[in-house]
C-alpha cells in the first residue's frame, strides 16, 4: 500500500510514475527521483489523492493510503532511530550503540541487534549468529 509519509517509483514497460505522499520529506522526494534517473525514466508525476486511473490499473488496483502519526511528527527528527550491538563473545553481556547515520548495512548478519525508534523496539537475529546455547544475547 502507499504510504503517505513517502515517495514511490511505479515502473511499468510503458510508463513511470513517481508518486508523492502529502507527507513526504525531501529525502524520499530526492531518493524516488535518482532512483528514476538510474532507470533512465521520464515519470508522470502524481501527487496523494490526484492518481489517474492508469496509476491504479498499474498498481493492480486502488487501496486506502497508509501512514504512521510517528512520521508526520516534525519532532521525529529530535529523536532519531537507534542501532545496538547484542554480544556475549567475551565471556559477558554487552550492548553497544551503532554510531552514525543508521543504514541497511549496520545490521550484522552474525549478531543480535536492537532497532529502538523510540515508541516501538525490533529485535534483529542475523542468520549468522550462532545458535548456542550459553550465548544468552537473544534472551
Amino acid at each position: 500500500a502507499l504510504n503517505s509519509n513517502d515517495a514511490f517509483v511505479l515502473k511499468t514497460p510503458s510508463a513511470a510514475y513517481l508518486w508523492v505522499g502529502i507527507g513526504a520529506r525531501e529525502a524520499e522526494k530526492t531518493g524516488a527521483q535518482e532512483l528514476l534517473r538510474v532507470l533512465r525514466a521520464q515519470p508522470v508525476q502524481v501527487a496523494e489523492g490526484s492518481e489517474p486511473d492508469s496509476f491504479w490499473v498499474a498498481l493492480g488496483g486502488k487501496a486506502a493510503y497508509r501512514t504512521s502519526p510517528r512520521l508526520k511528527d516534525k519532532k521525529m527528527d529530535a529523536h532519531p532511530p537507534r542501532l545496538f550491538a547484542c554480544s556475549n563473545k567475551i565471556g559477558r553481556f554487552v550492548i553497544e550503540e551503532v554510531p552514525g547515520e543508521l543504514m541497511q548495512e549496520d545490521l550484522a548478519t552474525d549478531d543480535v541487534m536492537l532497532l529502538d525508534t523510540w515508541d516501538q523496539v525490533f529485535v534483529w537475529v542475523g542468520k549468522g549468529f550462532p545458535r548456542r546455547g550459553e550465548d544468552r544475547s537473544i534472551e
